[in-house]
């Protein structure tokens, strides 16, 4: 699999579970829940955690679509 369709692939971890659905479950005080890490951290980081999760998703679709477009030119250069 091509490293651009791999990143596409993963990308939806990080930005749904990890942080999205994450905050949601600090913010209703959820703690140690399943593998939602900033469910696991201490008071201070947990939102931060789970924001820096939120921006890692759309940064990994990023690199995905900079990995994509790069191989196509590389393909055909026109």
């Amino acid at each position: 699999m091509p490293l651009g369709q791999q990143v596409l692939a993963v990308e939806p971890v990080p930005l749904v579970p990890q942080g999205i659905v994450a905050a949601f479950f600090v913010a209703g005080g959820t703690l140690r829940h399943s593998w939602f890490l900033a469910t696991y951290m201490e008071p201070g980081p947990r939102y931060p955690v789970a924001g820096g999760f939120i921006l890692l998703g759309p940064a990994m679709y990023g690199a995905g679509y900079w990995a994509v477009r790069l191989a196509v030119t590389r393909q055909d250069p026109h």
